[in-house]
């Protein structure tokens, strides 16, 4: 570069990045969310060329200025409008260039990204993880030119590939852009034609099929006659079956606006795509089908990755030429991807309940994408049909119990619920008709038990029940093993386990959640010879490289620990000060998981446990095993169990280690604006506090000064009468939190805010203050450095609790390894 750009500013630099490099008089530059825009003035609309994030001087790395950009592209959803080809990053000594491909597209539907954090703030563990998918994910993508050697290489880079002249004609529709594209139409054409979307969607009529009509269509001609809604110039026809003449019957169906917007639409964009994407696009066609409907008809597509791994996994099941001795039905196969990599098209069959991935999977059979016999691909709802729908050749094969031991059933189920909690725990309802309405469901809700709500568990039961002796080989979530909801399909769901994975869920298109799904193969056929307790599951991440074993554990015939802490509900109702949420039983639900003064069993689908005078402890142990260790992806669904024997009652110094565990974790919410506070553990001389306490009853018990006969808060089930003591982990959680304690009692008695009485959860209320919603801000919000720095050592003595505390988690059984 002529100028030495290391000691401008960020504006400076980019406009001299603009006069250097990007000197195409049609090209318009402006800013806003986005640090650095350059677009250029289409027919009919302004079309992206480039967005890019500026940093000044030499950052150093790049890649936190990328995972900068794409993290305001997420937060501000401008990934579902017209995209650039290219993304960028520079500072004053390089400039590097990105593809906005499928790569980076996929990068805003990672569930585990959160895209509400401030973009620039690198900081923050959400930006950390964003950062590190990022590398990822994309770091191999780049190009990279370095300013002092390579300035004449980068001009040419941007010549070639982001010149106007490029952008004169039709934009054209491919593999990378056919989804964002979509949501233009949605936008601009979708209100325009002449239909009730309301009472289509009931009748399976979709929006996504009006586009890919649209976008399959050259004039008059529809490049893929099988679909069921094609374009016929200024009207679309809707196939509704063959008439009475055998001639197929059609349906029209016309624009509101005399199909102006059509028209206006279809000027910016080159339709049909080629050849090579229009494949890829068919197959893709669950992107543009709404989430609920994916759910319900498990239109989801399975990522080439855990396909390929899967059948590695059936060969080592059944032997390298499993595809030569068994049949292959899926039977939930959306657009068949499942079914790529498979190479005997005479061995395998694909049914879906939706008409218009049955046309799209025999378009992609006869363009030989893969590998199906056209006759082997059908439209079947699995759930409601009777196996006589099924082609003969199968049929054949379902009646005969010697020939059902050579079928596979290969499936990725829907996995919609009627119970969805997210719905439940506003409303209190279910989803209606979700996973009841079918007749699978009425014939074996009463085996199923809970599990009925779960579509893939009707899946499997009517698999089990009906094609008994077949092998099923199926992804699902992993709850059907060690749930308390799935007690009753696992005593009659006996098959023998084979092979099995699991992988981060997040990995599947629109999953959320940190939990793993499973790809599992079962001898349906064979009982295994003793009860299975427990299955070992290689686990992968989201790279597929090799993390280990996971071992998830079955045992029905232990109690769960939300029902052995229920056992202890105490008879006699002393004075309650306090009560225990224990949530739900699995790691999944962790964080419902608190202790507070009020009882909210009235709002929750669980019994709040009552803290007095005999239970504190055992309030202790359970919040503690059920906190001292990290939820992740990996042991989501794992269940917390009963101990094995009484043998955890008798170890003091765990019990004690937990009650200071409890004491000061971020989920004791007890607050003073509930009722008194009984739960204070310093004295007022140990912290200087203004006035005297309300209560004494936790120090009291500290102290021991709790007599055999005496009617005390926390006498505990031992009576023991000697103060507690504590491990050194323990001690140092005690002596940091008195220094939080103590700081507080240092404020101004005059302040408002101030209370004598004040719980820790009081306590980071005054320094951190809440958001504009009520919630607690985090402690980074805090305004008092001081008190940062206090709480910054609390944690880190919890953590060094929390790690004395896991081993005794596994060693008493609350945990099986």
């Amino acid at each position: 570069m002529p100028l030495d750009c290391s000691k401008l500013n960020e504006e400076t630099l980019k406009i001299q990045i603009k006069a250097e490099f990007f000197k195409d008089k049609k090209f318009l530059y402006s800013e806003g969310e986005i640090d650095f825009m350059l677009s250029y003035k289409h027919p009919n609309t302004i079309l992206p060329i480039l967005w890019g994030e500026a940093k000044r001087g030499n950052s150093g790395d790049l890649d936190k200025a990328f995972t900068q950009l794409l993290l305001t592209i997420g937060k501000h959803r401008f990934y579902t409008h017209h995209t650039p080809p290219y993304l960028c990053a520079f500072d004053a000594f390089r400039m590097e260039f990105i593809a906005f491909d499928d790569v980076i597209t996929s990068f805003f539907y990672q569930s585990g990204i959160n895209f509400s954090i401030t973009p620039s703030n690198h900081n923050t563990e959400g930006f950390k993880h964003a950062l590190d998918k990022f590398k990822a994910m994309c770091k191999s993508h780049k190009f990279v030119f370095d300013f002092k050697t390579q300035s004449q290489e980068c001009k040419e880079f941007i010549e070639n590939n982001l010149n106007s002249s490029h952008l004169l004609n039709k934009i054209q529709i491919d593999k990378n852009n056919f989804f964002t594209i979509y949501q233009r139409w949605f936008e601009a054409v979708k209100p325009t034609i002449d239909i009730d979307w309301e009472v289509a969607k009931t009748k399976g009529i979709l929006d996504a099929d009006y586009y890919l009509a649209d976008l399959l269509s050259d004039g008059d001609k529809t490049i893929i006659e099988k679909l069921q809604t094609i374009l016929s110039s200024s009207y679309y026809k809707l196939k509704r079956g063959v008439n009475e003449l055998g001639k197929i019957d059609f349906m029209e169906v016309g624009f509101t606006d005399g199909q102006q917007a059509h028209k206006e639409f279809w000027m910016i964009y080159k339709r049909p795509p080629k050849v090579e994407f229009q494949a890829f696009i068919l197959e893709r066609r669950d992107l543009l089908v709404p989430s609920d409907v994916r759910e319900r008809k498990g239109a989801f597509f399975t990522p080439r990755i855990w396909v390929e791994k899967s059948q590695e996994y059936l060969a080592k099941a059944l032997g390298q030429d499993y595809q030569e001795d068994y049949i292959i039905w899926d039977c939930a196969g959306g657009t068949g991807n499942l079914l790529n990599g498979l190479t005997n098209k005479a061995n395998c069959f694909l049914s879906t309940l939706d008409s218009n991935d049955v046309a799209i999977v025999k378009e992609l059979a006869a363009a030989n994408k893969l590998n199906l016999l056209e006759n082997h691909v059908f439209q079947f709802d699995f759930l409601n049909d009777n196996f006589e729908k099924a082609p003969k050749s199968l049929q054949e094969i379902l009646k005969d119990k010697e020939k059902l031991k050579k079928l596979i059933i290969y499936i990725n189920p829907p996995y919609a619920e009627a119970g969805n909690k997210a719905k439940m725990s506003g409303t209190g309802e279910h989803k209606s008709k979700v996973a009841r309405n079918n007749k699978t469901h009425e014939t074996y809700k009463d085996l199923l038990g809970s599990g009925s709500n779960e579509l893939f568990a009707q899946f499997f039961m009517r698999i089990y029940m009906e094609l008994n002796g077949c092998i099923m080989a199926s992804f699902s979530k992993l709850k059907y093993l060690n749930s308390s909801n799935f007690k009753k399909f696992r005593e009659v769901f006996k098959a023998k386990f084979l092979e099995g994975f699991m992988v981060p869920a997040d990995t599947f298109d629109n999953v959320k959640g940190q939990f793993p799904i499973g790809f599992l193969v079962w001898d349906t056929a064979t009982p295994p010879l003793k009860p299975t307790n427990a299955l070992n599951l290689e686990v992968f991440d989201s790279l597929g490289e090799f993390l280990g074993y996971k071992n998830i554990h079955s045992c029905n015939k232990v109690l769960f620990l939300a029902d052995y802490l229920q056992k202890f509900q105490p008879k006699k109702r002393d004075t309650i000060f306090g009560y225990l949420d224990p949530g739900r039983n699995s790691f999944q639900h962790q964080n419902l998981v608190h202790i507070s003064v009020i009882d909210k069993s009235q709002q929750s689908h669980v019994k709040y446990f009552p803290i007095i005078a005999t239970t504190i402890l055992l309030v202790s142990v359970f919040f503690s095993i059920r906190h001292c260790i990290k939820a992740t992806w990996q042991n989501d669904r794992d269940q917390f169990y009963a101990p094995y024997d009484d043998a955890f009652q008798d170890d003091s110094e765990f019990k004690n280690n937990c009650l200071i565990f409890m004491l000061f974790h971020t989920q004791n919410r007890i607050t003073t604006t509930q009722g008194t506070n009984h739960f204070i553990p310093f004295s007022e001389t140990e912290v200087n506090a203004k006035e005297r306490y309300s209560s004494h009853a936790l120090l009291d018990f500290l102290k021991g000064g709790i007599k055999e006969k005496g009617d005390s808060l926390f006498l505990n089930a031992k009576k023991e009468n000697k103060p507690l003591e504590f491990s050194q982990s323990a001690s140092r959680v005690f002596d940091v939190g008195r220094e939080i304690y103590r700081y507080y009692h240092t404020q101004d008695s005059t302040n408002p805010h101030y209370n004598a009485n004040a719980s820790l959860y009081d306590i980071k209320e005054f320094f951190q203050g809440r958001n504009a919603q009520g919630k607690l801000n985090l402690p980074a919000k805090a305004k008092d450095e001081h008190y940062k720095q206090l709480y910054a050592n609390l944690q880190d003595a919890l953590k060094d609790l929390a790690k004395e505390i896991q081993p005794k988690v596994y060693e008493y059984g609350f945990l099986r390894e």
